[in-house]
């Protein structure tokens, strides 16, 4: 309990951002980081939305992105692991740059120094591949970002599976890497390193791979290990919803039930659905009208010719392109609509007329 206090208040004050940009830096090339693999894509995505504001941010978007890079690298040792956030570890207060997700998270320095000191155990490795440390804890980025990176090195620049990989614990244990860890013969050939938070992985080489806007074949490739069932007439309409704790929920509920109730789309909520019958359900969807959130990730599983995907976007805050690049990436139709801005409890109206003219849009495009 002390110990989140004082977390919450160096977090609160500023201290806890502040601090670690002083002490470490991070590195992303040099002498002991080089890339062993490397490629360079141009990707393009239409923007053509009736919403201005959609379209004009959606361009600025994808303006940032018109270039992006698929590697793997390869870290000359000695390297530590990080036992919680699985952070690389270099030398001279240096960290690797790809082994983070987010700018203002750095190693822990504490916990570093406890180490320096020998006071935190250590597991000593020859080679091992990083598969991800904290970054995969979400739905979506677990599938996102790590599996389908680690699907495409695998497939694409031959990463090969004969060292050990090492993953965070909480990623260990979510119920999509328990899934497939129990259910794909990729996931039990691998000798897995879990992270136990409290000892750190040394090492004396290190890969890591990334992509990112993935093409139509790295997507196919990471979805084929569910096995989806091949639908070839698709015909359920879904309306993705959020529970009310995770945020991000229609407030007028009531008002748009029956506008969705008109064109037949069953109210589904996936948040806590087994992995199979998610499988299953985006497999037979044809039609799906979705919140923003993680659970749009299901559309890998789809009949990608036969699906249209309205998104739901609440307010400015989300005005964000995953799905949209997800559903040009692989070649389903795609619209967006955008909603007034979410209130304290992130919460936000969706007016029925303006979800019913989309719907009957999306219905005549089909």
């Amino acid at each position: 309990m002390i110990k989140r206090i004082v977390k919450s208040v160096l977090w609160r004050t500023g201290i806890s951002r502040a601090v670690p940009p002083m002490i470490w830096e991070s590195v992303s090339a040099g002498d002991k980081v080089k890339f062993v693999f490397e490629q360079t894509r141009n990707p393009r995505f239409p923007v053509n939305f009736e919403d201005g504001e959609i379209s004009t941010s959606f361009t600025e978007q994808n303006a940032n992105y018109a270039q992006v890079k698929d590697f793997v690298l390869e870290v000359q040792g000695p390297a530590l692991i990080e036992p919680k956030l699985g952070i690389v570890i270099l030398n001279k207060r240096k960290f690797l740059e790809q082994s983070r997700n987010h700018t203002y998270t750095y190693p822990d320095t504490f916990q570093y120094l406890k180490y320096k000191m020998g006071m935190a155990p250590v597991i000593d490795l020859d080679e091992v591949i990083h598969y991800d440390g904290y970054v995969g804890d979400n739905y979506y980025n677990f599938h996102a970002d790590i599996l389908i990176a680690f699907c495409w090195a695998i497939n694409e620049a031959g990463l090969k599976l004969d060292k050990p990989v090492v993953v965070g614990q909480q990623i260990y244990n979510s119920r999509q890497f328990q899934w497939l860890l129990k259910n794909t013969d990729l996931f039990k050939g691998i000798n897995w390193v879990v992270l136990d938070g409290k000892s750190y992985v040394r090492v004396n080489k290190l890969y890591k791979a990334w992509t990112f806007l993935p093409e139509l074949k790295a997507w196919q490739n990471m979805a084929a290990l569910y096995n989806p069932p091949a639908v070839a007439e698709p015909t359920r309409k879904v309306y993705l919803y959020r529970a009310p704790q995770f945020g991000r929920t229609v407030k007028n509920i009531e008002e748009i039930k029956p506008v969705l109730d008109k064109y037949g789309f069953e109210m589904i909520d996936t948040g806590e659905m087994p992995i199979e019958e998610q499988v299953k359900l985006f497999a037979e969807t044809k039609y799906l009208v979705a919140i923003h959130g993680a659970g749009i990730i299901n559309i890998i599983f789809s009949n990608y010719s036969k699906l249209s995907l309205l998104e739901i976007l609440p307010g400015r805050e989300k005005l964000n392109t995953h799905f949209y690049w997800l559903a040009e990436s692989l070649g389903c139709k795609y619209d967006a609509l955008l909603t007034e801005d979410m209130n304290m409890a992130k919460k936000f109206r969706l007016e029925p007329d303006v979800l019913e003219h989309y719907i009957q849009k999306m219905l005549a495009n089909s």
